[in-house]
């Protein structure tokens, strides 16, 4: 076709998907930039590059720069969000913290309406040194997600790792009312509190926790520990 039809990319196109079954990645490569010289618009030709570099080529790091090239042409493309995000989430535990951060703030742009993306970058400025930006990125994300109860949760963990131990208090209780059953903060309410020596308010906390955990069917076992530690406790004072 292409020796009649020079012109015609989707021969290119189709040339490049026989060389990725033939396991021929790099001349696979090749018929797919001809496509996009050819057609600079068709998006699942970037899309096949990353994909080969990803899965076949193991180049992780090439694949990132072309899913995030799909990413700037096509917004909405579902499978550039889900593999970059599941890269970033791999780099930022690897320590590569400024190609994660690169992933989330790309994803951000991309898809402003998923909250992870806000959190996964907080957590990325926090270890880059940045403690200050991350609480601001999960304000941001509070605001644009006002009934989402883990948010100023995560929130509140951040700024106890700061020493900022009043504000931290303050997110967990903003967590609990946006959701007034969210285990995860009336365990850290809990948990903080029993620490400050407020046994009474730290008995309260567990106590609903675990009516929460009993009523879903699950293991009470942690917060009967936690109160039974608070008896002890609070007799020794």
């Amino acid at each position: 076709v292409l020796e009649e039809h020079p012109e015609a990319w989707l021969a290119h196109y189709f040339l490049g998907f026989c060389h990725r079954h033939a396991k021929d990645p790099e001349a696979a490569i090749r018929e797919f930039e001809k496509t996009l010289e050819m057609r600079p618009e068709e998006t699942g030709a970037l899309r096949q590059i990353a994909e080969i570099r990803y899965r076949d080529m193991r180049d992780e790091v090439g694949a990132v720069a072309v899913y995030l090239s799909v990413l700037e042409k096509k917004p909405d493309d579902s499978t550039a969000r889900r593999v970059l995000s599941g890269i970033g989430l791999q780099r930022a535990a690897a320590g590569d913290l400024e190609l994660a951060g690169r992933i989330f703030r790309a994803l951000r742009v991309a898809e402003p309406t998923e909250f992870s993306h806000t959190a996964n970058l907080a957590l990325v400025e926090k270890e880059l040194g940045n403690p200050e930006r991350a609480v601001e990125l999960y304000l941001e994300a509070e605001e644009a997600f006002p009934f989402n109860a883990r948010l100023p949760n995560d929130r509140g963990l951040l700024l106890m790792g700061m020493g900022r131990e009043d504000d931290a208090l303050a997110a967990f209780r903003e967590s609990l009312d946006r959701d007034p059953e969210f285990l995860d903060a009336l365990e850290n309410l809990g948990a903080y509190c029993r620490l400050r020596g407020e046994y009474d308010a730290a008995k309260e906390y567990f106590l609903r926790a675990l009516e929460r955990v009993r009523e879903e069917g699950g293991d009470t076992g942690k917060f009967r520990r936690y109160l039974d530690m608070i008896a002890r406790e609070s007799e020794g004072r």
